[in-house]
């Protein structure tokens, strides 16, 4: 039998914004990539490489995986990631598969995280929010 094709993602969402982790209490900025799109069967998780050095974090999204659920659910690809001690000005740099990077900068203050540059691709839309999200879920990565 042949092997079922992974779904190839056109575009991607960026939410950058406070949060509480849910397992520490610890203040942290939550940051969650998402496909634009949604898949029908499951929900995917987004495959990435995140690092984060000086005023710069980078991400490469590497493919789609399983999740780890395996409970039918409809929904976008997902990845997402906490960051202690973030502040300033942060340069994000994204590159999905076709490698080509973009740039967007945020400044995270303790009263939320305003975008200052925004992406100028229309495949990477970033969203910001300045108020502290309290959520029960934690990150996957």
């Amino acid at each position: 039998m042949p092997r079922a094709r992974t779904p190839q993602v056109r575009g991607y969402r960026l939410a950058v914004f406070p949060a509480v982790h849910p397992t520490t209490a610890v203040r942290v900025t939550r940051i969650v990539l998402e496909s634009a799109q949604s898949f029908a069967t499951f929900q995917y998780e987004l495959s990435v490489t995140a690092t984060h050095s000086g005023g710069t974090i980078r991400f490469r999204v590497l493919g789609l995986k399983a999740p780890q659920n395996l409970l039918p659910m409809a929904g976008p690809a997902r990845f997402v990631s906490d960051v202690e001690g973030l502040s300033g000005r942060v340069d994000l740099v994204f590159e999905g598969i076709d490698r080509k990077p973009i740039l967007c900068t945020i400044d995270v203050r303790p009263a939320g995280v305003k975008i200052v540059k925004p992406p100028v691709s229309g495949r990477l839309s970033l969203l910001a929010a300045d108020t502290h999200q309290h959520t029960t879920r934690a990150p996957h990565a």
